[in-house]
C-alpha cells in the first residue's frame, strides 16, 4: 500500500483540517506544500490533481480527493477498522449531527471567519474595505453563538467526538487571527480544550514534514 500524499499549504485552515484528522487516526502520510503565494496550485501538474486548483488535495494511490470536509469523510471510512474510534458515527442520529454541522462549516463559518482571516491577514491596507470586514467580523460572532449555545449542552458537536468538530475547529482556531474575539464564547473555549485533549492533536503549524 503506497502512502498518502497531502498536498497542503501551512497557513490552510482547510489543510490544518485534514493533518488534524491524520493525526488524530494516527495515519503517517508524505506531506508536500504547495506554494500558494507563488500560484503552485494553479500549474498543470497541480491541476491534474485537483482541477479546483486549492489545497488540499489528498492522494492515495491513484485517487485523488479534495474538498477539505469530504477528505475527511473519505479518511474516516477508510481507517475504521484500524481505529477505536472512527470519527464517523454509526447512530444515525448522530452521523446526521455529524453532517450538519460539516456542512454548517463549509457553508457558513468558512465565509466568514475566513474572510475576516483573509483580509486582516492577506489584504494590503491600501485594498482593504473597512465595511466589508466589519460584515464578516459581526456575522462570524452571530454564526459561532449558534455553535457556542449548541455546545452548552453538548461536550462534541455530534455528542461524541467526530470529523464534525476537527472540521469546525480547523476554522474557529483561525478566528483571532481575523481579529474575532472568542473570549465571549465560553463554551467554545472549553469545547476547543476537549478537541485538544484527544490522542494525536497537533497544532496548525506543526505536525507535518516541511
Amino acid at each position: 500500500m503506497s502512502k498518502l500524499k497531502l498536498y497542503d499549504y501551512i497557513e490552510s485552515q482547510n489543510g490544518y483540517k485534514v493533518r488534524l484528522a491524520l493525526s488524530n487516526l494516527k495515519v503517517d502520510y508524505d506531506w508536500i506544500q504547495v506554494d500558494l503565494k507563488s500560484h503552485e496550485q494553479k500549474k498543470d501538474w497541480f491541476l491534474k490533481l485537483n482541477p479546483n486548483g486549492k489545497v488540499p488535495t489528498l492522494v492515495d494511490d491513484d485517487f485523488s480527493i479534495w474538498e477539505s470536509n469530504a477528505i475527511l469523510l473519505y479518511l474516516g471510512r477508510k481507517f475504521a477498522p484500524q481505529i477505536t474510534n472512527s470519527l464517523i458515527p454509526q447512530d444515525i442520529k448522530k452521523l446526521g449531527m455529524m453532517l450538519e454541522w460539516i456542512t454548517y462549516e463549509s457553508t457558513t463559518l468558512s465565509k466568514n471567519i475566513g474572510g475576516a482571516r483573509f483580509l486582516t491577514k492577506y489584504m494590503p491596507p491600501e485594498r482593504l474595505k473597512k465595511d466589508e470586514l466589519d460584515k464578516y467580523k459581526k456575522d462570524s460572532k452571530r454564526n459561532l453563538k449558534i455553535v457556542d449555545e449548541h455546545l452548552s449542552k453538548n461536550n462534541f458537536l455530534a455528542i461524541d467526538y467526530s470529523m464534525a468538530d476537527i472540521s469546525c475547529y480547523g476554522q474557529i482556531y483561525i478566528a483571532p487571527e481575523g481579529n474575532i474575539d472568542l473570549s465571549e464564547f465560553k463554551n467554545i473555549l472549553a469545547w476547543q480544550k476537549r478537541v485538544e485533549s484527544q490522542l494525536g492533536y497537533v497544532e496548525m503549524k506543526t505536525g507535518v514534514k516541511v
